[in-house]
């Protein structure tokens, strides 16, 4: 069906916009600084374990191919070996991206940009998933539209695009089964609602937060559909269906909840209710602003574009049907409110992690989308439209120019130590224990640089000719000062892209001694030698 004339203008701007949104990602998944949550995924796709990782820390000597091994696709290792990793280890990330992506590596190679491309791929089909979620609920090719462009220049999804992690997927798999919740429910049929079943299943086990989105859908169909008793049958025999194919996945995750509980701990330090409020308010405004980092004086802009936005989505689900509002009601609260409750509870922080809030987010989204889509023929609104979509790709074009950002500069720092590290001729690191950030490393220094990785007390007779020591504990330090070893401090740079407050917080890293992250090992004191 062809456009109508007036809003030609219109699908020119979408097109233009979806093809930045492109480019911004494939910037980020050739640039952005490689971290250690995709020093995880290195190692899961590998089919290594942590216990691989350990093992390297023996007191001896090991080279960087050796450490690269443990994150490199190979033949010593197969998909059975992720799968299991996953099981026992991080059951929390389900398998689908992890076998996919080690599959992809097998025929792209294992360099970091082939690693996380396949999550730039997810976050195309992610563009086109909510577009065919906002067709279903409107009917209308222009909302659809509006919803993809909004998603392409989102700085949230953009940045997500460019890691090697399965959120991108995940947020794919929450628009696509909503689409297909709606289009089931408009025109119930055993097909639709076998492929409904089906993709509830891979959504499944590809995060395991989509039990509560299945569970929110679940709601809505109870009470919105309990008159029409066909309707709800074949929903909850496909959400059965579904439930039953991921029960050995879940079993996995409840025989494993300690282990669970103890590897996601951070999640549950306590944060004062101040810093609660702040983050749900910078992570909601980072959907469509996010260049607080870059500059605290834009952070009234990230405030005005976030109130428009919610005062703009609140207008969209009251002129919706019941049926479309509550829908979006309840997916944007399958997540979210689970998450809040756990944090009044617990005291801890999990609302506040910006990547478990995807489908939360894809409600923004859309209904942005409705509200505009509904309006767009009229002058003042298409302008708006306009403006949003130049702020969101502004602050996006800041952001894709930064080599990490607010999810991971406090990575950044390895990436300098590294750069420190390759000005020496034949470097030794030293390094106690610091897994991650040892697989991180191995990523920037050179080929011929050697690790001597330990555990516990520091091996005696250490080398000391362009030696280094990395991330030091004070008991390291002390035990190595009363060898007589002289140890001297390397200021790293900060996060140069940050705000002054982000900066100055990088800048404690320099502060010498045993709060240092990098020492050089100067020369033993003659009784030493």
């Amino acid at each position: 069906m062809q456009p109508k004339p007036s809003l030609r203008w219109l699908w020119c701007i979408i097109a233009a916009v979806v093809i930045a949104g492109v480019l911004f990602r494939a910037e980020h998944v050739v640039h952005r600084t490689f971290w250690t949550d995709e020093s995880w995924t290195a190692l899961r796709l590998s089919g290594h374990t942590y216990a691989d990782v350990r093992n390297l820390f023996d007191g001896r000597v090991h080279t960087t191919p050796e450490i690269m091994q443990l994150q490199r696709v190979s033949a010593s290792r197969n998909v059975g070996d992720t799968v299991a990793g996953l099981a026992n280890e991080e059951p929390q990330h389900p398998p689908v991206f992890y076998v996919v992506d080690r599959e992809w590596t097998g025929l792209f190679g294992n360099s970091i940009a082939a690693m996380r491309s396949l999550a730039l791929v997810c976050s195309l089909l992610a563009m086109l998933a909510i577009a065919w979620f906002a067709w279903e609920l409107s009917g209308s090719a222009i909302v659809a539209g509006i919803a993809a462009a909004l998603m392409a220049l989102s700085p949230f999804f953009v940045d997500y695009a460019g890691q090697a992690r399965e959120y991108s997927l995940w947020a794919a798999f929450v628009a696509a089964t909503s689409a297909l919740l709606v289009r089931a429910l408009r025109d119930p049929s055993p097909a639709r609602w076998s492929w409904y079943a089906g993709v509830m299943t891979l959504a499944l086990y590809s995060d395991v937060f989509m039990a509560f989105v299945l569970a929110a859908q679940g709601v809505y169909v109870v009470a919105l559909y309990f008159r029409e008793r066909r309707v709800l049958v074949s929903f909850l025999a496909a959400a059965l269906v579904a439930t039953v194919l991921f029960a050995p996945w879940l079993a996995v995750c409840i025989e494993a909840h300690g282990r669970m509980a103890s590897s996601n701990a951070w999640a549950f330090t306590p944060y004062p209710l101040r810093v609660i409020l702040e983050k749900w308010a910078f992570n909601a405004g980072s959907v469509f602003f996010d260049a607080e980092y870059a500059n605290l004086r834009l952070v009234p802009v990230a405030a005005i574009v976030l109130l428009l936005t919610i005062v703009a989505a609140v207008i969209a689900l009251r002129k919706e049907t019941a049926r479309t509002s509550w829908l979006l009601v309840a997916l944007g609260a399958s997540v979210a409110l689970p998450q809040i409750a756990v944090d009044l509870v617990t005291h801890g922080h999990t609302s506040t992690i910006a990547r478990y809030m995807i489908p939360l987010w894809i409600v923004m989204l859309v209904a942005l989308a409705l509200f505009f889509g509904r309006r767009i023929e009229t002058r003042g609104w298409s302008v708006a439209l306009c403006a949003l979509l130049l702020v969101a790709g502004s602050s996006t074009a800041i952001n894709s120019s930064a080599v990490g950002w607010w999810d991971n500069n406090d990575d950044y720092p390895w990436t300098r130590m590294a750069s420190e590290i390759n000005t020496s001729s034949h470097p030794l690191v030293v390094s106690e224990g610091h897994w991650a950030d040892v697989l991180v490393m191995s990523h920037y220094v050179r080929p011929g640089t050697e690790f001597l990785l330990f555990k516990g007390a520091p091996p005696e007779g250490l080398r000391v000719h362009d030696a280094f020591l990395m991330a030091p504990s004070d008991r390291t330090v002390t035990a190595l000062e009363s060898e007589h070893y002289e140890l001297a401090p390397i200021p790293i740079a900060p996060y140069t892209q940050a705000s002054a407050a982000v900066a100055r917080f990088h800048e404690s890293l320099e502060s010498g001694g045993s709060e240092a992250f990098l020492l050089r090992f100067v020369r033993p004191v003659a009784a030493n030698h």
